[in-house]
């Protein structure tokens, strides 16, 4: 990018974080996403749009929400 060259697609973004021997204990990957069993409407957690934290762990998503700070 630096070095005026387009950056247009992920691979091109790839391509850039490669040049140059990469970043240090850094990968980059180009992947497609299989959107078939992608979450919709249908799907949302009832009072989400309360919780203001979470942390996805192995056993499920850890929540917590700030009160009166």
């Amino acid at each position: 990018m630096d070095e005026r060259h387009n950056v247009i697609t992920a691979e091109d973004r790839k391509q850039a974080l490669e040049s140059h021997g990469g970043l240090r204990d850094c990968r980059a990957a180009v992947v497609e996403v299989d959107a078939t069993n992608a979450i919709g409407n249908d799907n949302q957690i009832p009072g989400i749009s309360l919780i203001d934290n979470f942390l996805f762990e192995e056993g499920g998503i850890r929540t917590w929400k700030a009160c009166n700070v």
